[in-house]
């Protein structure tokens, strides 16, 4: 990704002498990596983010989506019950990560 950025800023010729931009990369949890971007601690999330109201209201910029209409997986116990469909889910308790897109 730096070495197709420096490129494509070589290439505009936007300045007399590009001066090549490094990335550095900063290992934040998922449930802060929001939290985290706002208070500025970094200018880049890359983390599969769904893109929701509530993130844009944060004023969080989202670039195209690379996928869509994703399937997500269902993690259970081998003592669980089967599950074939949501419905099956009604009247049990699941838990869902507070950093999901589905926590909201």
């Amino acid at each position: 990704m730096e070495k197709r950025l420096n490129e494509q800023l070589r290439k505009q010729k936007a300045i007399k002498r590009h001066l090549k931009v490094h990335f550095v990369f900063i290992p934040v949890a998922r449930e802060a990596l929001l939290s985290s971007l706002i208070e500025g601690k970094g200018d880049i999330a890359a983390a599969n983010l769904t893109i929701t109201d509530k993130r844009k209201k944060q004023g969080i910029a989202f670039t195209d989506p690379l996928l869509e209409n994703v399937r997500e997986l269902l993690v259970s116990g081998p003592l669980s019950p089967k599950v074939e469909s949501a419905a099956d889910l009604g009247g049990q308790r699941v838990f869902v990560r507070p950093s999901s897109s589905y926590y909201e």
